[in-house]
């Protein structure tokens, strides 16, 4: 047939960039889970921080002002769990509570295991609505917390399969069967003549590969995060256990100590903020 071998290198070649972006954005959703642990590990610590900071007497104001903010910015991030596992909770009973079901429903966070699922959320925080990501689905869910990860691909309608697929790698092996039976079998690509299939490929080969290297940088710049967010970890657990054989009243503390002190509920407080930081647009975190 006419371009028939066009069309199966253009397929051949759509195929290897599905199977080598599968690996990446499994190592993104690895190292979100990874980032998500390490924060519930130092929200842990913040609070055992500031059970030992609230049992001091005569705070100076200016650290009790430090130590409200650390409170809000502690609840701020226990608010999105609690909103994240609510609303995914009421996602996975909308779709039956299976990945199959799921996709009946939209592929979204109704097929993710609950951990990727408040990974995703508090990666990425919450939509521009204010719904948390963990509790959209389908093109809802790419849209608001992917659509820049394909290169503008999910943009454009119907253009949507290099964000989809960094979507559907969140689902695990069911979400690629799906993903990748559409990217391969959809449209033209199935049906129409073999030129315009063969272009199409080309064209989505080209998009899944761009989703892949902006997902590598994703990726190194989650493990950046969790890096600073590790460190915060060591440094608040070693200055808690320094302030353990201080006075608890500021009144009968020296220079030194009331200075470390001060240190501590700084660096709490800075740790407390890197908790709520979320990557934006530019695949960097803010807060």
């Amino acid at each position: 047939m006419l371009n028939s071998k066009e069309r199966k290198e253009a397929k051949k070649d759509l195929q290897e960039a599905v199977d080598s972006q599968k690996v990446v954005a499994d190592q993104l959703k690895e190292n979100m889970e990874y980032l998500y642990h390490t924060r519930q590990k130092l929200k842990e610590r913040i609070q055992e921080a500031m059970v030992y900071i609230n049992s001091l007497k005569n705070v100076p104001e200016n650290l009790n002002v430090k130590i409200e903010k650390i409170q809000v910015n502690v609840s701020r991030y226990e608010g999105l769990l609690k909103q994240a596992d609510v609303e995914y909770a009421k996602v996975k009973k909308q779709a039956g509570g299976t990945a199959a079901a799921g996709v009946g429903a939209g592929i979204g966070v109704a097929t993710l295991a609950p951990t990727a699922a408040m990974a995703v959320a508090t990666t990425f925080g919450t939509a521009a609505t204010g719904t948390a990501i963990a509790s959209l689905s389908g093109a809802a869910a790419t849209n608001a917390a992917l659509a820049w990860l394909g290169g503008g691909a999910l943009v454009t309608g119907g253009a949507g399969i290099a964000g989809g697929e960094t979507l559907l790698a969140l689902a695990g092996p069911v979400g690629w069967a799906i993903g990748g039976a559409a990217l391969l079998t959809g449209g033209a690509m199935a049906n129409g003549k073999n030129k315009k299939a063969a272009a199409e490929m080309k064209a989505q080969t080209i998009k899944v590969y761009a989703a892949e290297r902006t997902q590598q940088a994703l990726t190194t710049e989650i493990k950046r995060m969790d890096s600073l967010t590790e460190d915060d970890l060591v440094d608040i657990r070693s200055r808690i256990m320094m302030a353990q054989a201080y006075p608890l009243d500021f009144h009968e503390m020296t220079e030194a100590q009331i200075s470390l002190l001060g240190t501590l509920v700084n660096n709490v407080h800075s740790a407390a903020k890197r908790l709520n930081s979320t990557l934006g647009e530019n695949g960097k975190f803010t807060d």
